[in-house]
């Protein structure tokens, strides 16, 4: 479920630093979706998602002139692909090509995180859990601060 992002702006290609720099607070949706991974041996270094800290087994891993985001689960189904791919995508256009403020982004990927929780039962809270999830760890990966929310998965 691993995927692997390259940047390219005005025909430059960002170094896999500027990437890092630029999209890092915006991967709080990312780590919100999949908190458990976190604790996993394949996730569990460099939470902060400091680029000095690199390391293979981060949620985030830097390589070459790439960045490997390594949270997501593993795929089970094409919509489940197209669904990531989109939700991907935007983060990154928003991050990238037409940057805006968080709260508009949570706005942008509101859509996905409904087809994604549509068959659950308790859709809306799933949803809200996951956008309060996420401006907790974007504070963390922004100043380091532990949120009560997110401290059992850090």
């Amino acid at each position: 479920g691993h995927m692997t992002i390259s940047v390219e702006t005005k025909n430059k290609r960002l170094s896999k630093y500027d990437i890092m720099d630029k999209l890092k607070h915006n991967l709080s949706i990312i780590y919100a979706l999949y908190p458990a991974r976190l604790s996993q041996t394949h996730c569990c270094e460099n939470k902060k998602l400091m680029w000095q800290s690199n390391q293979k087994y981060s949620p985030v891993y830097l390589k070459y002139n790439r960045v490997e985001i390594r949270l997501f689960s593993a795929i089970k189904n094409v919509e489940q692909l197209k669904n990531r791919y989109d939700l991907l995508f935007k983060i990154l256009y928003y991050t990238f090509e037409k940057p805006v403020s968080y709260s508009v982004l949570l706005k942008k990927v509101t859509p996905n995180l409904k087809r994604l929780y549509r068959n659950h039962p308790n859709k809306t809270q799933k949803i809200n859990r996951v956008l309060d999830l996420s401006k907790s760890f974007r504070m963390y990966l922004i100043d380091g601060k532990e949120s009560e929310n997110i401290e059992q998965y850090i």
